[in-house]
């Protein structure tokens, strides 16, 4: 049996409707934190690319007009959550839009709400999104 870190593993969000039906809404990366500076721009170069390739795909398969998408990549314990957008002009465009913390200690406790309102507000955003798909 071979024992192999959780860390540093390709996790995809994929959210299921209408029975058998999967459709992959976002590409999200976790990586230990000893990873190397190298790795991390890299982890967020691919990340870039694989969203833009998603959002690609959810517009040429279910012939929508989706133009942007939420998505998380996570170093240890802080991630960034950022929309991708598609603009009018073909250019793929990242912002982020929060920091979440998950907390080391339970002291920092405090710290965890506003991830979990961003988690929320993901939620909302990956429900609407596959009613757009429906």
């Amino acid at each position: 049996m071979q024992n192999t870190p959780a860390y540093g593993k390709k996790i995809d969000l994929i959210l299921r409707y209408d029975g058998n039906i999967k459709i992959e809404l976002s590409s999200n990366e976790w990586k230990r934190s000893k990873a190397q500076e190298d790795l991390k721009l890299k982890q967020q170069s691919k990340s870039l690319r694989t969203n833009a390739a998603v959002l690609n795909h959810l517009n040429c398969h279910y012939s929508t007009d989706i133009r942007e998408l939420l998505a998380m990549d996570f170093i240890d314990n802080v991630g960034s959550l950022y929309m991708l957008k598609l603009t009018e002009d073909g250019v793929y465009a990242a912002s982020l839009l929060s920091k979440p913390i998950i907390p080391k200690d339970p002291s920092n406790i405090e710290m965890f709400k506003q991830t979990l309102d961003y988690l929320l507000k993901m939620k909302t955003f990956l429900v609407d999104t596959t009613k757009i798909l429906k």
